[in-house]
């Protein structure tokens, strides 16, 4: 009677690193090299990843940490955003270091402003008209300087428009030399109570009030 042995080998997992094969442990290995395709990694028993980059073809769930979206502008909307919008900020704490500055291009909205320091204008306009002529404020421009070479028989002073978007704004003018017969008006809207003659040395002051339209002189 003959007898059949057969022999049972367990092969070991293998990883190909380089020009080598390294027999991996099945309890704990270190894959140093080669790629992983078509194979799902942690699907049964998931742990923890670190990557230096990540992509993914479809979007990572929001419950996962993701933004549930493929694009930046999606994943802003995602977020409560509304599309790739500047950003925006709400009462920041800005200057609470002594001697920082703020610069900005647009307007600025503050309960209570204060300054230790002296306010500076650069949105003031020179002037030297002669007798007769027109001294305009474009919009944005807080002071005028009239510096004639003498005394004026007469000038006209038009001011910014007065509109609901204007509301608040304050337009200020002084001259240096007397001017007898003074004209003030405004590109659009009206003035209140407009000085008709100004002092050697004098100057006004006029705030729009949106609702009305209307420039009211406060001295």
């Amino acid at each position: 009677m003959k007898k059949i042995l057969i022999l049972i080998f367990i092969l070991p997992a293998l990883a190909f690193a380089g020009n080598n094969f390294n027999i991996l442990d099945s309890v704990s290995s270190t894959i140093a090299g080669g790629s992983i395709n078509s194979t799902a990694i942690g699907a049964t028993t998931p742990s923890t990843g670190a990557f230096t980059t990540l992509s993914a073809t479809t979007a990572l769930p929001i419950t996962s940490g993701g933004t549930g979206s493929t694009t930046a502008s999606s994943a802003l909307t995602a977020m409560g955003g509304s599309g790739l919008v500047s950003p925006s900020f709400t009462t920041p704490n800005i200057g609470a270091a002594t001697g920082t500055s703020l610069a900005t291009t647009g307007g600025i909205s503050a309960t209570t402003l204060t300054h230790s320091q002296q306010e500076v204008d650069t949105s003031y306009t020179f002037n030297a008209p002669t007798t007769g002529q027109t001294v305009t404020l474009s919009s944005g421009t807080g002071n005028a300087i009239i510096a004639p070479s003498g005394t004026l028989a007469s000038l006209t002073i038009v001011l910014p428009g007065c509109t609901s978007g204007y509301d608040g704004s304050i337009a200020r003018f002084s001259s240096s030399q007397l001017i007898t017969a003074l004209t003030v008006n405004s590109t659009s809207g009206s003035v209140a109570d407009g000085a008709t003659t100004l002092a050697l040395g004098g100057g006004n002051g006029y705030i729009c009030r949106g609702s009305t339209t209307t420039w009211y002189r406060m001295y």
